[in-house]
């Protein structure tokens, strides 16, 4: 596999300065956010006025059905097939398929699922998200470089990835957690079954080259 637009960014943090050594002890993981069940005390809050939206889902609802979002997506996370019939797993499987393509094709889209889900409510659930999955591992022989993963990764091929490409698990995290997770907000927020969903969701979604002649 080629670094591709991002080899640069993997070099780099494999190459990690030395005064980061005060928070590399006899750990061989580094965790970031809460994972004790409370997940909402360390959360940010969000304006009433944004909360009291009628139209996109508030954060109330988010809450709700954070367990069963992340229950989801870590099922789709350690599917370790190449292929499988879920619809729900495209994503993953074309980033375990190719990671720099689906790198490439989506590192500058954006407003995925806006017409359900404002910016603030997207940025409170993927702060949910990130304090509950996400963490750092110290790749394999070294003691000053990490890579980006997931607590309850299981999937070996996923990890390998995300060991070849150390910022990778932040892509992965962007491009398929994060998405998915609106998808099946969506989901329990309109009734709409899951292809339904993600069309809508995908319509909304806009391109930074969409704006290059304009």
């Amino acid at each position: 596999m080629e670094d591709g637009n991002i080899g640069d960014e993997a070099r780099y943090q494999k190459e990690l300065p030395k005064d980061q050594k005060k928070d590399d002890k006899s750990h061989d993981e580094v965790t970031f956010g809460r994972r004790d069940g409370n997940e909402d005390t360390d959360l940010p809050k969000l304006s009433k006025s944004s909360a009291a939206c009628s139209s996109d889902m508030n954060t109330d609802f988010i809450i709700r059905h954070v367990n069963s979002i992340v229950h989801t997506v870590q099922e789709i996370m350690n599917c370790s097939l190449t292929k499988c019939d879920a619809t729900q797993h495209e994503r993953h499987h074309e980033f375990l398929e190719n990671p720099e393509k689906v790198y490439k094709d989506n590192h500058l889209k954006y407003c995925f699922g806006t017409k359900y889900i404002t910016a603030e409510g997207f940025e409170y659930l993927q702060n949910m998200l990130d304090q509950r999955m996400c963490t750092n591992k110290f790749l394999p022989g070294s003691i000053f470089s990490r890579y980006s993963t997931f607590s309850q990764c299981t999937n070996d091929e996923l990890e390998k990835i995300f060991i070849g490409f150390p910022l990778m698990g932040r892509q992965y995290f962007k491009f398929v957690i994060l998405k998915e997770a609106v998808v099946q907000l969506v989901c329990q927020w309109t009734g709409m079954p899951y292809v339904q969903a993600d069309k809508m969701c995908s319509s909304t979604e806009l391109s930074v080259s969409d704006f290059k002649n304009v």
